[in-house]
């Protein structure tokens, strides 16, 4: 089965496998409408029941003796309506004994609620474990089958990896940069390893003009060469050279865009000069200049090697320059505090000054030249960066550089979530090379980074990046979050219930990537929602009825006169017993249920809870409860009388859907008959199962998903909030591919 499943018209049908690896067509124009029959796991159509017209009712019985009874609040002896259906209603109920019907629902999966009759059976784009990817299954006819472990040791032998020569580092080191991906870390296969050094640098040269005037340029060498000719055995110092293209262009890209005639970057040439002069080391470093092709090392990385080392190269700089000067958009803007204020708030709109300003040396202080400007160049602290360059989210970069100075320790979680918020606030003054150029700039904080894949989406290119480092669960994490709205997207932090990604503790595992916003989930707990009707649900309550078949035995058989007189005694006590059937089938069917079978029903709209307390089981004892914090719709006060947290209805106008982002949401209930609660809430389609992902706050989180059989994806409809219990009642859900929107099989949004 292709990764990329390919969209089909509507007039078209389309295979899909079931759990039990049967193929049937279906319709692709209905391809949400469809759910895993809980018995066969068929994929069977869903019927929406709606909450004004139940699907269901209870026994003719019950339903009788609920009429029977006094109204609520008053005893039966002060009712004249209850006095005087006493008698008739008791003969009913007596007459109604006889006749076959159920009271108790049905156990079914002992208890449990609905299993979820999944089965993947594709593989992964990326499979957290490589020894799963497709990659290792595709061979060529005469390959030998590549056994697991190796020959050739003893089960519990420890095999030691052997120690590389000092030659061996040696060329490696001076033909990457980089310790070589033979000597890494166990493990650490397909990633891009640490560059400890640049391959280029650009060094000042001392000329003179026509006139004999001194004058500066430089000339752009490989370190290799550099050493060569210098006879030194380490690579120079050099200052890291920081500036944004909305100030300077390179000769390529003003080329490129018929701006030649603005020569911007000679003043920033200029400028990284003088900073090399002023910090009395030999070489800059400038990405135009120093980002050069070597095919032989981009083909071992699968790109273009440097331009995703730089967060390296500035941790190895001397220290950093900053070169600001007037937009390409007012070029003859003239120098002056409040302007120089603005440039430098534009050169902190680009992506890669995060991990520049976080990862420059903190032993020099960041040298700030401004063209136009008189004087000696500025010197700046790192930690004073954030209010002058990203004032918006200036507390946020002011945490992660404190990070890096020592100040304060932020944990892997906090330290990713942090950096990936601010980085994807500054990647619309980005000029863009990839779609995860964010993930890019982003792994620089990191020691694992997998080998950049251009095809990649920003979501892919992110899960890969989490996949490769002990990133504490975080993707795993941002599935449990609910979007404060229908069109935030994945990297969005922000939670409904205003929670913190480090408050999650996941519960299930991502075993591999699928395609762009498609994760493979594994382990989750799982459960089918039953949309076409509510049923009778069975509870543990034991009650005995008397009978009369030893008066009809004893009436139609030639037994002695005193077992017919005792059937007659018989028979007249049970009618004297009688006259309280109703009271006693009323007791016992109401009260606290213990141990019901558990069911999810959902229906469209917000219904009566009584009415469907009594088509579940027999009677409206208000015992079905609204979820006080389950969903953003529910609602919940404090009783001052007990001190008792009550939840209220949710308060929405004649069930009325509303559009959201161009997107018309319905209001949806589900019903647990285990923890007796409901829960209202908004979707675009109804969802069929229920994923519990992980918990926060002593609550489950549960995704409640569509399936899509064209892709064989759950697609998230929303999340909401469960009672721990219900886990005692569900199964784990095998590998199943999930889907963060319901576009997510685009290439790009």
């Amino acid at each position: 089965m292709s990764n990329s499943t390919q969209l089909a018209s509507s007039s078209e049908s389309q295979s899909h496998r079931d759990g039990f690896g049967r193929k049937e067509h279906f319709p692709v124009d209905e391809r949400f409408n469809w759910f895993f029959h809980y018995r066969d796991g068929r994929l069977k159509r869903m019927r929406i029941q709606h909450a004004d017209a139940l699907g269901d009712r209870t026994a003719l019985l019950l339903y009788t003796v609920a009429h029977l009874m006094p109204r609520a609040g008053r005893p039966w002896y002060r009712d004249p309506r209850a006095i005087a259906l006493c008698i008739p209603g008791s003969i009913a109920v007596l007459l109604l004994l006889f006749w076959p019907a159920r009271l108790d629902g049905k156990v079914r999966n002992h208890g449990n609620y609905d299993p979820v009759r999944y089965q993947h059976w594709g593989y992964p784009r990326v499979a957290r474990n490589p020894k799963e990817n497709a990659s290792v299954a595709i061979r060529e006819p005469n390959d030998d089958e590549v056994p697991l472990l190796a020959h050739g040791h003893s089960p519990g032998d420890i095999e030691l990896a052997s120690d590389p020569s000092h030659a061996e580092l040696n060329n490696s080191w001076k033909a990457t940069g980089s310790l070589g991906s033979q000597h890494s870390m166990p493990g650490d296969s397909g990633t891009i390893q640490r560059s400890l050094f640049p391959r280029y640098l650009c060094f000042p040269i001392d000329t003179t003009d026509d006139h004999g005037a001194k004058s500066f340029a430089y000339q752009t060498l490989s370190v290799e060469q550099w050493m060569e000719v210098s006879g030194e055995h380490v690579p120079p110092a050099f200052v890291f050279v920081s500036y944004t293209r909305l100030q300077f262009l390179d000769i390529k890209t003003a080329t490129k865009r018929n701006l030649a005639h603005l020569q911007s970057h000679r003043p920033l040439l200029q400028s990284a000069i003088d900073a090399t002069r002023q910090a009395q080391v030999p070489a800059f470093w400038i990405d135009f200049e120093c980002v050069q092709d070597d095919r032989a090392l981009d083909a071992a990385d699968g790109t273009q090697a440097d331009a995703f080392r730089i967060c390296d190269i500035v941790t190895a700089a001397h220290s950093m320059a900053i070169i600001l000067g007037p937009s390409l958009d007012n070029p003859r803007e003239d120098f002056c505090n409040a302007t120089k204020a603005r440039w430098f708030a534009q050169w902190g709109q680009r992506l890669w000054t995060v991990p520049e300003a976080l990862l420059c040396p903190s032993e020099h202080r960041i040298s700030i030249y401004t063209v136009g400007s008189p004087g000696s160049p500025e010197l700046v602290a790192k930690r004073n960066l954030p209010q002058r360059s990203w004032p918006e989210d200036a507390g946020n970069m002011r945490q992660l550089i404190d990070h890096y100075e020592g100040t304060i320790h932020l944990t892997q979680l906090e330290l990713i979530s942090i950096a990936l918020s601010c980085m994807q606030r500054r990647l619309p003054g980005t000029t863009q090379l990839n779609p995860g150029d964010v993930s890019y700039a982003l792994m620089g904080l990191l020691r694992r980074r997998p080998i950049v894949d251009t095809n990649d989406s920003d979501f892919e290119a992110f899960a890969r990046l989490s996949l490769a480092n002990d990133s504490d669960r975080l993707m795993e994490r941002l599935l449990c979050m609910q979007p404060v709205n229908s069109t935030a997207q994945w990297h969005d932090t922000r939670d409904a219930w205003t929670m913190q990604l480090w408050d999650f503790e996941p519960s299930c595992q991502i075993a591999g990537i699928v395609d762009n916003r498609t994760v493979l989930l594994d382990g989750a707990y799982g459960a089918t929602i039953r949309w076409s009707k509510l049923k009778k649900v069975e509870s543990d309550k034991v009650w005995l009825i008397a009978a009369v078949s030893l008066l009809i035995a004893g009436a139609q058989s030639n037994l002695s006169n005193s077992t017919f007189a005792g059937g007659v005694a018989l028979f007249a006590i049970v009618m004297v017993f009688n006259l309280t059937t109703p009271a006693l089938i009323w007791r016992l069917y109401r009260g606290k249920m213990w141990s019901t079978q558990a069911f999810f029903f959902g229906m469209e709209g917000i219904p009566n809870l009584g009415e469907v307390e009594r088509c579940m089981f027999g009677f409206n004892d208000n015992r079905l409860k609204w979820s006080p914090s389950g969903s953003t719709l529910s609602r919940h006060h404090l009783d001052l009388s007990d001190q008792e947290r009550i939840a209220d209805p949710p308060q929405l106008a004649n069930n009325a859907p509303i559009t959201a982002s161009g997107k018309l949401l319905k209001v949806y209930t589900i019903v647990d008959t285990f923890t007796l609660t409901a829960t209202a809430f908004y979707a675009e389609r109804p969802p069929s199962v229920v994923m519990i992902c992980g918990r926060e706050g002593g609550m489950q989180r549960a995704v409640l998903c569509s399936y899509d059989f064209v892709t064989q994806t759950f697609v998230r409809e929303t999340i909401v909030r469960m009672k721990t219990l219900v886990l005692d009642r569900m199964s784990r859900v095998d590998q199943f591919r999930f889907c963060l929107t319901r576009n997510g099989w685009s290439a790009k949004e």
